[in-house]
């Protein structure tokens, strides 16, 4: 069934505005076998995504720092923690430590973009595609100026960071990278000579899209963490408990995932909670198919209500509880089946993003206590493909003196470096 819904429905304004070079816009045809390959050659098994362990145990120690420092901006350290750490294994690319750095800011607008873009018929061009025809000066042919500002942004990000690397490994001062190895497999394939614009075109196009596979994806389960420790403190005090009994005063690793069950429950939980994209970007029928007495025409829309699926109290009881208990005493469902999207498009990247997710909460929870603030925190969402909790008021501060201790320790072994922004080719 999945090879029959595997399509994705035609948009106009998408092509227009050159995301149909992302995987995720593609059509179910040979050119998106050759992006998943590559991205699913990369970080598609937990073998493959275990050797940037290291990246993510050196960011996820900054985050530690970062919090300590400026508790309040807790939330941007996770947008800062993620850039850091996707750029890091995509390109060896290292952000700027203490200040806004200028390459996560254009991803982030990307991002922004793609998640506007995937909304199905919210652009006229999608419903009529043959105003893209008329002239730029026409009263509603508004979206060719975005499309080709879009365009722009689009190739800035794949491009840029992609000539960094590059430059890099010619001067041979490159970190090991996703994209350094992309190269020098391809390198070794054509004899040592340059590769072909259409590969080198690929691996620009997997790089620039990994960024949303994993960044964004991670940011939101890690924003709707916090607010179920706010709404059920209960939870944080049992899991601190048997972090605390397993894993004594150092800090959690990747290795202590069986002895912490509970711990690794809330992980579950926060991504069944608080799905990360509530209806999933529409797939579409490549036959007619039927199913359940339903005949589906060929080329139909197919959108998934994640956020149902996730919340149906048929399969999991008290679903707008945040019950890590869940899975342990009641085994129900593992989110993961649908968390991270369905059949060939299921998320290439959901063992990269669960592992971060796993070391990040087991970690804050070992060193900080969240806890109400002033005002009301709900569950209530930001519309966008991803969502996101709006935004809730909490407070986060060391368990006590001597955890507050153990996370300065931190940069004694993980100094600062210096990043890489001013060796971009910005123009």
């Amino acid at each position: 069934m999945s090879t029959k819904t595997s399509d994705r429905p035609l948009s106009t304004f998408a092509n227009l505005a050159g995301c149909d070079r992302f995987l995720s816009f593609k059509p179910y045809n040979a050119s998106w076998r050759q992006h998943r390959k590559m991205m699913h050659q990369s970080l598609g098994t937990e073998k493959l995504s275990a050797q940037y362990d290291s990246v993510q145990n050196l960011e996820s120690g900054r985050l530690l720092l970062r919090i300590l420092a400026e508790p309040r901006n807790l939330i941007q350290h996770f947008k800062t923690q993620a850039a850091a750490i996707i750029l890091r294994i995509t390109y060896g690319y290292a952000t700027e430590p203490h200040s806004s750095d200028p390459l996560v800011g254009i991803i982030e607008q990307m991002m922004d973009n793609l998640s506007k873009t995937f909304v199905p018929l919210s652009w006229v061009v999608d419903i009529i595609p043959a105003l893209r025809f008329l002239p730029n000066y026409m009263p509603g042919i508004s979206f060719k100026a975005t499309a080709r500002r879009w365009y722009a942004i689009n190739d800035f990000v794949t491009r840029v960071p992609y000539l960094f690397v590059r430059q890099q490994m010619v001067q041979g001062n490159h970190r090991l990278s996703l994209v350094s190895n992309f190269l020098s497999d391809g390198m070794k394939n054509d004899g040592g000579a340059n590769i072909d614009p259409d590969t080198e075109n690929t691996i620009m196009a997997v790089a620039g899209q990994i960024y949303g596979a994993a960044a964004d994806t991670t940011i939101s389960v890690l924003s709707a963490f916090v607010l179920a420790m706010v709404m059920f403190p209960e939870v944080q005090h049992k899991a601190q408990k048997e972090i605390d009994a397993m894993i004594g005063s150092r800090l959690p690793e990747f290795t202590d995932r069986e002895c912490l069950p509970y711990v690794s429950a809330v992980v579950k939980e926060a991504t069944r909670w608080f799905p990360i994209t509530p209806i999933i970007p529409p797939h579409a029928a490549n036959t007619e198919i039927h199913y359940k007495g339903y005949r589906i025409p060929k080329g139909s829309c197919i959108i998934a209500s994640n956020w149902w699926l996730l919340r149906d109290p048929a399969t999991y009881h008290d679903p707008d509880s945040f019950s890590p208990e869940r899975f342990l005493i009641r085994n129900e469902p593992d989110p993961a089946t649908v968390a991270f999207g369905f059949g060939r498009r299921i998320c290439p990247g959901r063992f990269f993003a669960d592992k971060s997710l796993f070391l990040t909460i087991s970690r804050i929870l070992a060193l900080f206590t969240i806890s109400k603030d002033v005002g009301e925190a709900r569950l209530k969402l930001t519309p966008g493909l991803i969502a996101h909790p709006e935004e809730f008021p909490f407070k986060i501060a060391p368990r006590s003196q001597l955890h507050a201790e153990r996370v300065k320790d931190i940069e004694k072994n993980n100094p600062w470096e210096q990043g890489d922004a001013s060796l971009l080719r910005m123009k």
